[in-house]
Parts: C-alpha cells; structure tokens; sequence
C-alpha cells in the first residue's frame, strides 16, 4: 500500500519559508546599500533624520564668534566690512545698520553715552518733557550675561538710532567690560526691523 508524502512536503516548505530573517533581499537594493534587519530597524531617526534641525524642519542657524560673543547671522542680513572700533558689523536689511563694540576697559556711564547719542539722534537733553518721553520707551534686556538696556531713539531731528547699553559683571561700573550695539537706518526702516533685532540682540552670548 503507497503512502502520501504531500503533507510532509508541505510542511517541510513552510519550514524553509518560515525559517527566514528579517533582512532585506540584497538584490531588493540599491547598489551599495548594505541589508538592513527589519527587526532591529530603530524608530527613531538617525543622522541626517532628525539631527539639529529645528521644529519647524529648517537647519540650526550657524554660529560665530567674534572676540568672544557668539552671534548668528540671520537669513537676509549680511556681515559687512571690517570697521575700525568695532567688533562686527551687520547689515539687517531695509538699510539698517548694526554696530557691535566692545569696550575692554568701560566707556563711561549710560548717561554720559546716552547724551552723546542724543545729541546724535537731535534730542535736547535740556527739554524735560522730551526727554520723559524718551526714556518711557527704554527697556531691560539680556545680552549674554549682561544686564543691557534697549534705547530707541527714532524721534529727534537728527540720525534716528537704537542704542543698547551691556556692562558685564554682578556690579558693573565704568570701568567694567562694556558692550554696545548702535543700529541705525531710517526711522520706519528701524521701527519695522525692531522686533527682529531685539530678538537677535537677546539669543548673543558669550564664549
């Protein structure tokens, strides 16, 4: 009496399917892409998935330096030409103007460089109620680890201006390190890029 081998080759087929790993059929591959074991492929993304890219999927803006302040360059500024008694120099677009300074030894007190940028801007320091309105629209702001002030000047008959004051240390005086940003351009051209340029002046820090 013949016995059926069919049931036995069957299962011994599934065997050989079944018995198979996770890897990719190389021949399933572009050249040169070594197989990849599906069982141990990562959920989360790897170099060049995720990386440094923002939340919103666009590259990390690029860092410098320049005499120990760290700084970006946004998209639409440009880095101008060396200038003498500055540090660096931006160009933010709309024909505004950053000037970047650092001043080792101080430079003074606020007030003795805010008269001069007043003058500067064409404010009488001696018009009370001018000056009051002035200095309503003063703010504290960060610049590294320094307590800077934000000092918009757009008002006066003369160059309107912004100026940012940054003495480092717990207890600055004169004679303290002393940053100082004055961004000038045209009037409207500074009112429209401020924000920007605040938010620029707030992410700086130092090495």
């Amino acid at each position: 009496m013949l016995k059926t081998t069919t049931p036995v080759i069957l299962v011994a087929a599934l065997a050989l399917v079944g018995c198979g790993d996770n890897t990719a059929n190389e021949s399933d591959l572009p050249a040169g892409q070594p197989p990849v074991d599906r069982a141990q492929t990562p959920d989360t993304p790897g170099p060049g998935l995720g990386g440094d890219a923002s939340p919103d999927g666009e590259p990390a803006a690029e860092t410098h330096t320049a005499e120990g302040l760290v700084y970006t360059v946004p998209a639409g500024w440009s880095v101008g030409e060396p200038r003498q008694m500055r540090v660096l120099t931006l160009m933010a677009g709309d024909g505004v103007e950053i000037a970047v300074a650092k001043w080792p030894g101080g430079v003074g007190t606020l007030e003795s460089n805010l008269t001069r940028w007043l003058g500067q801007a064409g404010y009488n320091p001696a018009d009370a109620v001018a000056m009051q309105q002035v200095r309503a629209g003063f703010e504290a702001i960060t610049l590294g680890d320094a307590e800077a002030t934000w000092m918009p000047l757009l008002n006066g008959t003369g160059s309107p201006m912004i100026g940012v004051w940054a003495p480092r240390g717990a207890n600055p005086t004169p004679q303290s390190e002393t940053w100082t940003l004055k961004i000038t351009g045209e009037a409207d051209a500074l009112r429209e890029n401020a924000e920007a340029i605040r938010a620029w002046t707030e992410a700086l820090s130092f090495e």
